[in-house]
């Protein structure tokens, strides 16, 4: 591993002659992290201590059809507007009957993971999310179902929030 190989980046301007006007040099450090910003979804522990493997596996499946600031569950497509996803749909998704998937998602329901919010279904950020923030409103409706969001808002964030419910 180069780890600790030392480099420098330089930045240098020169006329069209090729004589130099300036010249920037700075290191360039061995990166602590390496960030994976797209495509992915961060699942809190709440969903291992409230659901069972089987509905952990349709829970995250269903993650894959997160809408980014709003975490409702849509069908998306390039070019297009996301289209909110009902039973019949999540349906084909889990790849099983309406009948289990109703019964799913009355579970998911009676656990506050997954709730209707005026006529579409979005997933609890206390259970799962694809951004590091959501749509004010929505949060708030959500709130208003689940008060345990409160806690996973962080104190900073529902200072912020607080006088507004």
């Amino acid at each position: 591993m180069a780890k600790n190989k030392q480099l420098i980046s330089s930045y240098v301007v020169a006329d069209t002659a090729g004589e130099e006007i300036s010249t920037i040099e700075r290191p360039i450090k061995f990166p602590e992290t390496i960030s994976f910003p797209k495509n992915f979804c961060k699942v809190h522990h709440a969903v291992c201590h409230n659901m069972t493997d089987s509905q952990i596996g349709k829970f995250v499946k269903l993650t894959n059809h997160l809408d980014y600031w709003t975490n409702r569950l849509v069908a998306r497509s390039r070019g297009r507007s996301p289209i909110p996803l009902d039973q019949v749909m999540i349906s084909h998704i889990l790849e099983k009957s309406i009948r289990t998937t109703n019964t799913f998602m009355r579970e998911m329901d009676d656990i506050k993971a997954i709730m209707k919010i005026d006529t579409d279904y979005h997933m609890s950020p206390r259970f799962a999310s694809r951004s590091s923030s959501l749509n004010t409103v929505i949060i708030i409706k959500m709130i208003n179902k689940d008060p345990l969001i409160i806690k996973a808002i962080g104190r900073k964030q529902w200072n912020k929030l607080k006088y507004f419910i």
